[in-house]
């Protein structure tokens, strides 16, 4: 087949000048683009802030630990500490000196003697251009909301177990924590029940069988109470082995420390049971009730008044702490502890964690 010079495929070849001269546009626009780079837009002005606060940067010590949520502390992840968010929730932080912006997520809470309103990771801090003490803008935040509360399943629970009252066991060992891999999970134990790491049991070298240990680490001084199930460890240095339900509440990733303290069965209470299945419902609010569970204790009372919105059955406790006014926000009321501690497991799912207290003769009237 013969070609003409300027044909394509015996056509004529043709340049639509409509074409060329879109074509011209574009690369005037990218050249200009590179050339000129648009300069963000105050973030104030593109969206209202909803808080202003001082940033701080966590400091060197908290590597290792675990957070309030549970998680444990990442400096490279990017995430926050805050006073009252629930756990999991979003934020969208701006610099209002640099206008740069992060989302980040809430894991973690600040102390009530702080005097930052956010802690925030190396990570943000690079991000964020954070330095001593940073004031950080919110301007959007996507509130944590869990899919259903009012029921546990036994699909991702079976048991907690709680000390009632002030009850502390008797100190009996200290040595080293391990926790169990996933590929443990089903096979059967020297008690004869299958493992699950959802459970809250544990294996120790000579304890009877469902004896009740109280797990303490002391490196942030939160404990958890397990059901001895199995044998073990076998491993030189190391006193029990847990679940990794309950090495995750103790902030334990790999091996750490910890006490151990026997209980008597009396003083255990099931807060949660659904090995058969059966889902555990939250207990109602009692008004008369005597117990409640502590979420926040804040000194600045606007910042309470905001919290009380986050929840319902949220409510308002003053107290003077030597000059200082403190504001604590409490979740319901309940009749006995035991209501109490199964409410918590409930609102831990909402994003929220506390404590279960006794309420004041005069407030509980």
């Amino acid at each position: 087949m013969s070609h003409t010079k300027g044909t394509h495929w015996g056509r004529p070849c043709s340049t639509n000048p409509l074409y060329m001269s879109l074509f011209n546009i574009f690369i005037l626009q990218a050249l200009l683009a590179f050339l000129h780079p648009a300069t963000a837009q105050p973030a104030s002005k593109q969206s209202p802030v909803i808080e202003k606060g001082q940033a701080v940067i966590y400091p060197d010590s908290v590597n290792g630990k675990s957070t309030a949520s549970g998680i444990a502390y990442n400096p490279n992840a990017f995430t926050v500490a805050h006073r009252i968010y629930p756990f999991q929730t979003k934020l969208r932080l701006v610099n209002p000196a640099t206008q740069d912006t992060l989302q980040v997520v809430v894991n973690d809470r600040v102390s009530p003697q702080s005097e930052h309103d956010y802690w925030v990771t190396p990570a943000v801090s690079e991000r964020l251009s954070v330095k001593k003490a940073t004031t950080l803008h919110v301007i959007a935040e996507d509130m944590y909301k869990p899919i259903e509360t009012d029921k546990l399943v036994s699909a991702t629970r079976l048991k907690t177990y709680e000390t009632v009252g002030k009850t502390a066991g008797k100190t009996f060992q200290t040595g080293g924590a391990s926790f169990y891999g996933n590929k443990f999970n089903g096979r059967r134990t020297a008690s004869g029940q299958r493992f699950s790491n959802a459970a809250f049991t544990a294996a120790h070298r000579s304890l009877p069988f469902g004896t009740m240990v109280r797990v303490v680490n002391p490196r942030n001084s939160r404990s958890v109470v397990v059901r001895i199930n199995d044998r073990g460890p076998f491993v030189r240095g190391r006193v029990i082995d847990l679940s990794a339900a309950a090495a995750r509440k103790l902030g334990i990733g790999g091996v750490g420390t910890v006490h151990l303290y026997r209980l008597d069965r009396k003083d255990v209470v099931e807060v949660e049971e659904t090995l058969d299945g059966r889902p555990v419902t939250e207990p109602t609010h009692k008004p008369d009730g005597v117990y409640t569970i502590q979420v926040f204790n804040l000194k600045d009372p606007q910042l309470a008044q905001r919290a009380l919105t986050f929840q319902d059955g949220f409510w308002l406790e003053t107290t003077t702490v030597g000059n200082t006014t403190m504001n604590r926000v409490n979740y319901n009321r309940y009749e006995s502890e035991k209501e109490a501690k199964i409410a918590l497991a409930f609102l831990q799912l909402k994003g929220f964690d506390g404590f279960v207290k006794a309420i004041p003769t005069q407030e509980a009237k």
